[in-house]
């Protein structure tokens, strides 16, 4: 439930999420993150409400004493953007980041604590360095230039937690463009060139405490060309067999992925891609190494991998695929990863 709703660009929208409804008349208070901003709001109320405790069945619920009050016991804000954390990104030039995880808290005579959503109108944003990076009124950050860059906000002159942090190098060197093969001929997991399988997961581990791999999950969108992008790798996989059906690759016969590795490479550097075939109970898989002299630095290079290289008797249920460095190789871009016959 919350306001700023006004069918045109939601300027001002907030919403408190996850209000329990009662069958006794109660009042919630929404906060307003800071009136001074609402000149002319037309969006007065919203609501959407959820029905999964009904079996999809609908409900009738009464509103009443709808109105904008002056409390005198909303106090102590507590404004946040990225969810209050400080994030250190990588960036690139003429990629534009759109800020995300904006709320604002106050408390309540009741002494609760009441967080809302916001939108980014309700900020104000700075940058250390206009000639790296500034930000709009509506979040999004304009990448400008090499350099670095600290994002950061406030709120009705109350600092937000959170900051972001903007390393920018240069621009992004997109993967090769995949050569336009029949569809007939690819089952693709990862890739702008073709449709791709449901997938589970991209940053997947089950070795709880010794998986260190970050990132993965979303995948980034650089205008619009989705890229995986994993830091602190040791080992990830990318799942189709949880809720999605395993891939039958038994007509394909190359796996082809893209990798750029984004730092130093040392002579015993290597990265292993391994498949998984679960059929049943009997789990086998097969893995093909690819030692230092493979890659170069800050470059693309494509894999074309004969899939009768992974020796595996049989194909029809690929659950996982995994990207194994031990920590040799710990930042690395993947796209386009498809098999293909």
């Amino acid at each position: 439930m919350g306001f700023g709703v006004d069918f045109e660009q939601n300027k001002f929208q907030v919403t408190r999420s996850s209000i329990t409804l009662g069958t006794n008349w109660a009042k919630y208070i929404i906060p307003i993150p800071d009136a001074s901003k609402l000149i002319q709001e037309r969006g007065m109320l919203w609501y959407s409400t959820g029905t999964q405790n009904t079996g999809g069945f609908g409900y009738t619920f009464w509103v009443d004493e709808v109105k904008f009050e002056k409390l005198g016991t909303i106090a102590q804000p507590q404004p946040a953007i990225l969810n209050g954390v400080t994030v250190a990104q990588q960036a690139f030039v003429n990629v534009p980041i759109q800020l995300t995880g904006l709320t604002q808290t106050f408390n309540t005579a009741s002494g609760e604590n009441i967080t809302v959503a916001t939108t980014p109108s309700y900020f104000d944003f700075s940058s250390t360095d206009i000639e790296v990076a500034r930000v709009n009124e509506f979040g999004l950050v304009s990448v400008v230039g090499t350099g670095q860059a600290t994002i950061s906000a406030t709120l009705a002159n109350v600092a937000a937690a959170g900051a972001l942090e903007l390393n920018v190098t240069g621009t992004f060197d997109f993967a090769p463009v995949p050569p336009q093969r029949n569809p007939a001929d690819v089952i693709s997991i990862f890739s702008d060139a073709y449709n791709n399988v449901p997938v589970d997961y991209y940053n997947g581990f089950f070795l709880d405490g010794f998986q260190t791999t970050e990132g993965g999950a979303p995948p980034l969108d650089i205008n619009g060309d989705m890229v995986i992008n994993y830091t602190k790798l040791n080992f990830v996989g990318i799942g189709t067999f949880r809720d999605v059906a395993p891939v039958d690759i038994t007509g394909m016969t190359h796996l082809h992925i893209d990798i750029k590795v984004n730092e130093t490479i040392n002579p015993g550097d290597f990265i292993t891609i391994q498949l998984i075939n679960s059929v049943a109970n009997n789990e086998t898989s097969g893995s093909v190494r690819f030692n230092a002299d493979t890659f170069t630095q800050d470059q693309w290079v494509s894999l074309d991998i004969p899939i009768s290289s992974f020796n595996l008797a049989n194909r029809t249920q690929i659950g996982l695929l995994f990207f194994i460095s031990d920590a040799t190789i710990s930042d690395i871009f993947v796209d386009n990863i498809y098999y293909y016959r």
